[in-house]
């Protein structure tokens, strides 16, 4: 297993068409968020990262989102580095992280920082490449049009899911979706045989994952000690003063 941290950055995207049929993965990602995020509720969402920001997700019950980018502030959002959120603990109720970890240097230090602004109950999307995929192991061909596909980290979503279980979270769903190479013009029509295939039994070959998790919280319930009560007794003296005196 390779480390999840790395010396450098890589070079991350701006532009979902900057990723192969980047608009495909954009609109199919936009699909399964607008469903999870329907069951959010709160005031502050955070989309973290340039990808995030350029989602749709006018249907959510959070309308105050904030758009942080690192590098650019054209969104009107803010401008901050990802591993060093600038908001106070228990203070934002939603984060949308879109392949943010995919081109992240740190991605346990993001996650840390994640854990500490949430709220208690609070949600967090994750959405990454699958490297149990076609897109996994077509991003090895030597092909011009995949470096950035190859710049991707590719974490499978069980190590994903492992990193936000430590750090207190429960796993709410883990969709998969865009079933196909990613590299190949002709195999993104959704509704051809091969594609309906895979979407109906191979589910789980989906090029990217969806993990939707929320914050579980920890109360603290202090417990009583059992005080042993005394037991009630006459004492030996008195009891023989009373025998004598009937005598």
């Amino acid at each position: 297993m390779k480390p999840a941290y790395l010396p450098d950055r890589l070079n991350y995207p701006r532009r979902w068409h900057e990723l192969p049929l980047g608009e495909c993965i954009r609109r199919e990602t936009e699909q399964v968020l607008q469903q999870q995020c329907r069951q959010f509720f709160g005031y502050h969402m955070v989309m973290l990262g340039d990808l995030s920001c350029q989602l749709d997700l006018s249907e959510c019950a959070i309308k105050h989102k904030v758009l942080q980018t690192n590098k650019s502030a054209e969104y009107g959002g803010l401008l901050s580095m990802s591993e060093s959120l600038p908001y106070q603990k228990n203070a934002i109720d939603a984060f949308v992280l879109a392949h943010e970890l995919d081109f992240a240097h740190d991605p346990h230090q993001i996650l840390r920082e994640v854990n500490r602004a949430i709220i208690p109950n609070g949600h967090v999307v994750i959405s990454g490449f699958n490297p149990l995929s076609l897109a996994g192991l077509t991003r090895f061909l030597p092909l011009e049009r995949n470096k950035t596909l190859r710049q991707a980290r590719f974490f499978t979503a069980s190590r994903i899911k492992d990193w936000l279980q430590l750090l207190g979270f429960e796993i709410i769903s883990d969709k998969r979706t865009v079933h196909n190479a990613l590299l190949f013009e002709g195999m993104t029509q959704q509704d051809n045989k091969w594609q309906r295939f895979k979407r109906d039994y191979l589910s789980f070959s989906g090029s990217v994952y969806v993990i939707t998790a929320r914050k579980r919280e920890s109360t603290l319930t202090m417990i009583k000690p059992k005080w042993r009560h005394s037991p009630k007794f006459s004492t030996v003296g008195a009891s023989a003063q009373a025998w004598h005196r009937n005598r």
